[in-house]
């Protein structure tokens, strides 16, 4: 947010480029607009990891990058990528355990344990001048994990009067791209999408995914083994999967299980 801008008019700002990707179906002009967002907030980069199990950078439907569009110069995402840092920077450690928009860089939260050491990270970023921002994760389907990290010359205390300021703008931003993306890339529905699980076979898939042995879930859920490998059947043939574990595996990744930690 620059320092002429009130957060009405910069909320303004957000929402006409959001109205404008919403009708984009272009890639590449729609990276454009997510960087014309950044902009508009007095940043100067905007870092996108589509699918962070895939963390390639984005390209569009002719196999051109996109990077170029959203500021960064070809060399240094070479570099970042071979450091591995899109999937597994301390940015990203802290990215996976939020779910709305949150100033940058963070150092831990208050109820958990400090976050991995990201001055390696954040040197690499300060030769672009980048000392700060908003990021954005963004929970794909079939569980998967995204983000839009909206970069520039911002302090702590300006990151986060930008986040109070436009992170709902940026929240929806970063999902009608990501959207976008998903779009051309994502397989039609499978069956393991549209499988209709019983409670019992949730249940009992839920405590597999925790570590329970057949016995361990019978005791829990009061029943015998025999039943509760009966309903762990049932749900691995409802699945398509090949084994119990890819069941399990196929559960989690849907988000039917909830958490197993």
């Amino acid at each position: 947010m620059t320092d002429s801008s009130s957060p009405d008019s910069l909320q303004a700002a957000l929402q006409a480029l959001i109205d404008e990707l919403r009708a984009q179906s272009d890639l590449r002009a729609a990276a454009a607009i997510l960087h014309r967002a950044a902009l508009a907030c007095g940043l100067t980069h905007v870092g996108v990891v589509g699918d962070v199990s895939h963390p390639d950078a984005l390209r569009d439907a002719g196999g051109e990058a996109l990077t170029d569009l959203l500021g960064w110069p070809r060399d240094f995402i070479a570099e970042w990528l071979e450091r591995g840092y899109s999937a597994g920077s301390a940015s990203m450690v802290a990215a996976r355990l939020r779910h709305l928009p949150f100033a940058w860089p963070a150092a831990s939260w208050p109820d958990g344990p400090p976050l991995p050491d990201g001055s390696r990270e954040l040197a690499v970023l300060a030769r672009l001048g980048i000392t700060g921002g908003v990021m954005v994760p963004v929970r794909l389907p079939r569980g998967r994990f995204a983000a839009v990290n909206w970069l520039g010359p911002l302090d702590r205390a300006a990151s986060e009067r930008l986040t109070d300021a436009a992170g709902p703008e940026l929240l929806l931003l970063a999902h009608y791209f990501l959207e976008l993306v998903r779009e051309r890339s994502d397989p039609p529905a499978a069956a393991e999408d549209l499988a209709r699980m019983t409670a019992r076979e949730l249940e009992c898939l839920t405590l597999i995914a925790k570590g329970a042995s057949d016995a361990e879930a019978a005791r829990a859920l009061g029943l015998s083994e025999r039943t509760v490998r009966f309903h762990i059947a049932n749900a691995t043939e409802k699945l398509g999967s090949r084994s119990r574990s890819h069941a399990v595996a196929l559960a989690t990744q849907l988000g039917i299980l909830g958490s197993v930690f």
